[in-house]
């Protein structure tokens, strides 16, 4: 996958590891993937804004969407 200058993610390997999050997250909650996606990178590119620390930025959006998906 080649990530492309309008993306979200900074590389091919951060990009790998969200949509694991995204696929585990739409696994687990039975909501199609892009649904899930489209949340997922709304809530990222909310975060990464805000973010003085990026290494924790999976495991909060991720936390963040289970919660707004299973409610």
């Amino acid at each position: 996958m080649n990530v492309d200058l309008d993306s979200i993610y900074e590389n091919d390997r951060e990009a790998s590891q969200h949509r694991m999050a995204i696929e585990r997250i739409s696994s687990a909650t039975g909501k199609s993937f892009r649904d899930i996606e489209s949340v997922y990178e709304n809530i990222l590119r909310d975060f990464k804004r805000q973010a003085h620390f990026k290494d924790y930025l999976l495991i909060l959006v991720s936390r963040k969407v289970e919660s707004l998906v299973r409610t």
